[in-house]
């Protein structure tokens, strides 16, 4: 077992990692940390709380804000669809509360602002055991509810194939209430069970057993167990790729394998039983 010293010193090499691949050059930067309750939360610095301020700002030449989703708290046994569907009305609901909040120090009224004059905004996403998943299918959603994305200003494409992959030469972004630009910077998970659990439990059990354990679980249970196929959809349906494209990096931590108990390494690296 880790010391707690290792421990601290694993969470802050993961943190730093995650912050060198967030780094990017933009007006405002909104990263979303998706968290679970968990034995697997191993991302939540001890010092902090629920109960304190979700949203840190730093004055710079831009500004960076990190936003601990709360949505989902207590909430995780009704599916990975509504799950994903509040954390992405809490991501519009905290753009349009922070560019408020923004525009109103500088003088303006978001809703007189000329189209001429766009915000931009850039989010990453984190989330962490089942909010990797939330976090993947709150993308695929806010992808339906903003503008459809548009190229930038030296662009004429959408920069998105049939298949679902970006031209990384394009610039794309949404655009939500006419004048927000949301561009998708970093999506990253760490230990989220992409591929569900069915056949990827640390021990091996009975389908039988699984069933079992999936309906004790309630929705989110039967998401996991891959007794509906949300889960085959979200990995290969353009709805949920096509988003997931438009981000510059995207990332999946996974744990040693044999190492994590709630998630192994072959569900939150999408390993095949050969690999």
């Amino acid at each position: 077992e880790d010391s707690p010293s290792s421990l601290s010193r694993r969470h802050q090499s993961l943190r730093k990692s995650i912050s060198r691949a967030i780094s990017h050059n933009s007006k405002k930067e909104a990263i979303y940390r998706e968290h679970v309750n968990s034995a697997t939360s191993k991302l939540r610095d001890p010092r902090s709380s629920k109960n304190e301020i979700p949203s840190q700002h730093v004055q710079n030449a831009s500004t960076f804000i990190v936003h601990n989703a709360v949505c989902n708290e207590g909430r995780t046994d009704d599916g990975i669809k509504k799950g994903g569907e509040r954390l992405a009305n809490e991501i519009i609901n905290v753009i349009r509360q922070e560019v408020n909040q923004r525009t109103g120090l500088d003088g303006t009224n978001l809703n007189n602002t000329s189209s001429k004059n766009p915000v931009d905004v850039t989010i990453s996403v984190v989330g962490n055991s089942l909010g990797g998943l939330y976090g993947r299918y709150a993308i695929a959603r806010l992808a339906e509810i903003l503008v459809s994305p548009q190229p930038g200003p030296r662009n004429h494409a959408s920069g998105i194939d049939s298949e679902g992959e970006a031209d990384r030469t394009e610039k794309i972004y949404f655009v939500l209430d006419d004048n927000i630009r949301v561009h998708f910077n970093v999506f990253c998970t760490t230990a989220s069970p992409h591929l569900g659990c069915a056949n990827h439990t640390y021990i091996t059990i009975p389908r039988v057993a699984e069933i079992g354990v999936a309906y004790a679980l309630g929705e989110t249970g039967r998401d996991l167990f891959r007794l509906n196929d949300l889960l085959q959809t979200m990995a290969t349906s353009p709805r949920f790729l096509r988003p997931l494209a438009l981000f510059r990096k995207r990332i999946a931590y996974a744990n040693a394998f044999g190492t994590d108990f709630p998630v192994p390494g072959s569900t939150a690296a999408f390993l095949d039983r050969n690999s």
